[in-house]
């Protein structure tokens, strides 16, 4: 094998290798990348230990000139997703382990914590290890992709077991470009039973020229830009949860977008099934209405919501709500309960 870190995930029913060093891979499992390691066992029950223990080992194997060296990725919440391994010669030096993150998103609340290592892959410096966001505050950092689609599609139907790998690219707090991949995995949480999206990534260099395969979106990204219109918002919305997915356009200024672990309603209890007859609607056709948001100040906005049916793939579907300001509706009840 080549004497690189290796980044490996241990959230499915066997490891799978997520990058050799720097070099993304597409959650191979791990006999295929070490078929002709004899040491293969050795470093199986190294890793098993790791996760389990949640600490890094440095063990010779006896009766070889061989050390597995491993570094477990926990989130702050104490859930182990993967680790970092090195094999090599007790002679030789290992290379410089390269960062890796830990993230997860429960599906439920909406909120997504980050730890150390994927604030820095992200180059996320506005934020602390454990601090939670959300889905939508984390798609800030991300340009738009090739499989970013099925990538939502996944996140909206939130079947466990599902899972997802590629390689981003995107920018940091610094504005300076970069290329990060990551895997997610949906799994089930065993105490909440709450479906959490939890994953590991890793920068893997600075984007290049676009490829082929890019192009496409870049265009779209451009036709989307060249219809914007002043004072207009544009977000992707899971339509059964009315989650927001990601901003298409800047975020609407004055809104209560990012994450409150107050849970408090984003639309007016009142306007709640004017939305989902806007959603119901979009069967047929665009929908429109007037519906009360809550405002950053938390009383409530008076916003113009026209919705278009997004298709993210095959079978699954989400809205593009174009959202203008009105007026302020002032203050609001904020006792009543609504679905975010």
């Amino acid at each position: 094998m080549a004497q690189d870190w290796l980044l490996i995930e241990t959230l499915g029913a066997e490891p799978t290798v997520v990058a050799v060093g720097r070099q993304p891979k597409k959650m191979v499992p791990l006999p295929v990348i070490l078929h002709r390691n004899r040491y293969l066992p050795a470093i199986v029950e190294a890793i098993t230990r790791t996760v389990t223990e949640k600490l890094p080992i440095t063990e010779p194997i006896s009766g070889a000139d061989r050390v597995i060296i491993t570094q477990p990725l926990v989130l702050p919440t104490g859930e182990a997703h993967g680790l970092q391994l090195w094999f090599g010669s007790t002679s030789e030096t290992p290379p410089e382990r390269p960062i890796a993150g830990t993230w997860a998103w429960n599906i439920a609340t909406g909120g997504t914590t980050l730890d150390e290592g994927c604030l820095h892959v992200n180059g996320i410096t506005n934020g602390k290890p454990g601090e939670v966001q959300n889905i939508a505050e984390s798609f800030q950092y991300i340009e738009p992709n090739p499989d970013e689609a099925d990538a939502l599609a996944k996140l909206v139907t939130s079947a466990p077991g599902e899972y997802h790998c590629a390689t981003w690219d995107g920018k940091g707090d610094d504005d300076l470009p970069r290329r990060v991949h990551f895997c997610a995995r949906i799994c089930t949480d065993p105490v909440s039973s709450q479906n959490i999206v939890r994953g590991l990534n890793i920068n893997v260099g600075t984007p290049g020229p676009a490829k082929p395969e890019q192009r496409p979106i870049i265009l779209a990204q451009q036709l989307l830009a060249a219809v914007a219109e002043p004072g207009t918002h544009r977000a992707l919305v899971d339509l059964r949860s009315f989650t927001l997915l990601k901003w298409v356009d800047d975020p609407m200024p004055n809104l209560a977008w990012q994450y409150d672990p107050s849970d408090e309603p984003r639309i007016h209890p009142e306007d709640l099934e004017k939305a989902k007859t806007m959603a119901r609607g979009l069967r047929y056709g665009r929908t429109e209405d007037v519906i009360r948001l809550r405002s950053s100040e938390g009383d409530w906005l008076r916003v113009q919501a026209t919705a278009n049916l997004a298709l993210l793939d095959q079978h699954t579907t989400a809205a593009l709500v174009t959202l203008r300001e009105v007026e302020s509706a002032g203050p609001g009840p904020t006792t009543l309960s609504a679905q975010n």
